[in-house]
């Protein structure tokens, strides 16, 4: 979901924030509760009927961008942003809670720390993806630290969602690296494996995976990338039952190239020849990915040229082949799909509505 994090550009956004100014005028119109194949999808593995429908579950209160769910044994958690009139200055991060996944209440973030980081105008905690361990959540951020150039990914910790305490960590901050940016985690029964960027004092931006037994120890690992220095970032993980897939993109002279990665362990990786992505569009987000029940990994994310963004999943069997689904054309409402929670009866998405509405939806694979 990313887009560039040049230094002559700092300060820098999450790139999931970048969608919430640069896209919103720009999502096409898609249908809630409806399938649709693109009739001009790119041909991939999973050529079998499969059918994404996407049903509305609820409104959560309020605006701002909800970026990420999660759930434990007690209830719901979503995690987002809340744009300030100076979006580069003051945005505030946002947390919902629910005991039953339907009904939400906007909670306040204590313990998250402050909202703006000194001089730079950088925001001081910006959340990027929350996921449950031991049933307990545990909350990504980055924020600020000793210049305009540099970040820090920062975790906090709940029982409940209500009330957060930063982690002590060691190994996410490298020494040889300018900073680090948490953008996508998944979990076993194991370990943790999260997935984001690392930037350098020369403008190189790599692709880079962090595993920890226990939330507090990390080791960073370079993900592969091209032989030429371009801009990468992984932005989505997903726990599969040979290892993990992760998703990103690349920005070059030639435009944007989706990348997908594979592990069988979350500490050794190889650089998967995707196919079925769109390259050179003025956007391609780079989705987050999630498993169905069947086996099928869905990518979610939107599809835009310079005129209009569709809303659009890929479908794969194998992480490698790819087809593309449209979620649907037509409706009185912009949807945003920005984060996912897949269960064993359900997969829940969380995103944007109209610009302006955080939403719950549930993606049906069948």
């Amino acid at each position: 979901m990313g887009l560039s994090r040049g230094r002559s550009a700092r300060p820098r956004r999450l790139p999931l924030t970048i969608f919430f100014g640069a896209l919103l005028g720009l999502i096409a119109t898609v249908l809630p509760s409806c399938s649709k194949t693109d009739p001009d999808a790119t041909s991939g593995s999973a050529d079998r009927d499969v059918q994404l429908t996407l049903s509305h579950i609820a409104d959560l209160p309020g605006s701002g961008l909800a970026l990420d769910l999660a759930r434990n044994e007690n209830n719901s958690v979503a995690i987002g942003l809340q744009e300030g009139a100076d979006s580069e200055s003051d945005s505030t991060p946002l947390i919902w809670t629910s005991e039953n996944g339907t009904d939400w209440s906007t909670a306040s973030p204590i313990g998250i720390g402050s909202t703006v980081d000194g001089e730079c105008g950088v925001p001081g905690r910006v959340l990027t993806t929350v996921t449950n361990w031991n049933n307990r959540f545990l909350a990504f951020a980055y924020g600020g630290v000793d210049s305009c150039d540099s970040s820090i990914p920062l975790i906090y910790s709940s029982a409940d969602g209500l009330e957060w305490i930063e982690d002590s960590t060691t190994g996410l901050a490298e020494s040889d690296a300018d900073g680090s940016e948490i953008y996508g985690v998944a979990t076993d029964d194991d370990q943790i494996v999260a997935v984001g960027q690392q930037f350098h004092d020369d403008s190189q931006e790599d692709a880079a995976a962090w595993v920890s037994p226990d939330g507090r120890a990390w080791v960073s690992v370079q993900l592969p990338g091209g032989d030429t220095p371009r801009s990468e970032g992984a932005y989505g993980i997903v726990r599969t039952d040979d290892g993990y897939i992760a998703i990103g993109s690349a920005d070059d002279e030639a435009g944007r190239e989706t990348l997908v990665w594979r592990s069988g362990d979350g500490s050794e990786w190889e650089q998967v020849d995707a196919s079925g992505f769109e390259r050179g569009a003025t956007f391609v987000s780079s989705p987050r990915v999630l498993s169905s029940a069947d086996g099928v990994l869905v990518a979610l994310g939107t599809v835009s040229d310079s005129d209009s963004a569709t809303a659009t999943a890929w479908i794969s069997d194998d992480g490698s082949s790819w087809t593309r689904r449209d979620l649907g054309s037509e409706g009185s409402e912009d949807i945003l799909p920005m984060g996912v929670l897949a269960e064993e009866h359900a997969t829940l998405v969380v995103g944007l509505v109209d610009g302006t509405r955080p939403t719950l939806w549930s993606l049906e694979v069948r």
